[in-house]
């Protein structure tokens, strides 16, 4: 703290270039009395330094002598800025490109759409089943009737360039018990003579605590008519819970398919 009773000399001994090669003021802002003063100097080994002088108290005037605070900052480098605003325009074209690509439109057409079940998906949850484990139910073989469904929707194989999840719904079976106590679901469909070609097409975590009765599942955009053109399939229903289930819970799962073409 430098005090004077000379508010010109205190400021003129204050502004010494001690911290700064060149230095100026760049703003002031006067009251009653000089309440600051910000110094930008130049730093010639790094930088730019900035300065600010706080005068606290009236001026000489009325018998008061004020009283003045330096501190000083170091801002960052020319070198570290440079870098900084590098980064920041790379991401900038990173999140334009992501936009684009988001928002580009979707050319393809839905020919028709595949229905489960038939045949029924229904399984039963059993009371006291722990919140650790992820619980696991397996349906297999249950029959695509891809072909069948092709033939009545008029198109051909050719023009079928995917198959994907619809929509989809978990529920108690008859959609009057209370499911909260699930927190995650995911459905995988699989080859049934090869379980372990799988992939996961349907799926919710966590599960909001309004689902009571019904969990309408997110629909995943994998391309799953490798499965599903095959005669058979296998569905993968895994679940965690929050709660320990309740009591004995009578599910059912049904899922739409949408077949994918030009």
């Amino acid at each position: 703290m430098v005090v004077g009773a000379n508010i010109s000399t205190t400021l003129s001994a204050a502004l010494q270039p001690r911290p700064f090669a060149d230095a100026g003021v760049c703003s002031c802002i006067h009251e009653n009395s000089l309440p600051e003063l910000m110094v930008v100097g130049a730093n010639s080994n790094n930088g730019m330094s900035l300065g600010i002088i706080q005068v606290v108290g009236a001026n000489s005037n009325n018998g008061k002598s004020p009283r003045i605070m330096k501190r000083r900052f170091q801002t960052l480098p020319r070198g570290h800025m440079k870098k900084s605003m590098l980064r920041f325009g790379v991401l900038i074209s990173l999140f334009a490109g992501l936009m684009t690509l988001s928002c580009k439109k979707d050319d393809r057409v839905e020919l028709f759409e595949l229905t489960y079940p038939p045949p029924p998906i229904e399984f039963d949850i059993l009371p006291g089943l722990n919140t650790f484990d992820t619980h696991i139910y397996s349906f297999s073989p249950i029959p695509t009737r891809y072909l069948e469904r092709l033939a009545a929707s008029g198109h051909s194989a050719d023009e079928v360039i995917a198959i994907e999840a619809k929509d989809a719904a978990l529920s108690s079976l008859f959609g009057d018990e209370n499911i909260n106590f699930i927190n995650r679901v995911s459905i995988y469909i699989f080859d049934p003579f090869e379980p372990a070609n799988k992939v996961e097409f349907l799926y919710l975590e966590p599960i909001p605590y309004k689902e009571k009765n019904t969990i309408r599942l997110f629909p995943g955009i994998t391309d799953i008519s490798d499965w599903i053109k095959e005669e058979y399939i296998g569905i993968e229903i895994r679940l965690n819970f929050r709660e320990i289930s309740p009591a004995l819970t009578e599910m059912t799962l049904r899922f739409d398919l949408r077949v994918m073409g030009n």
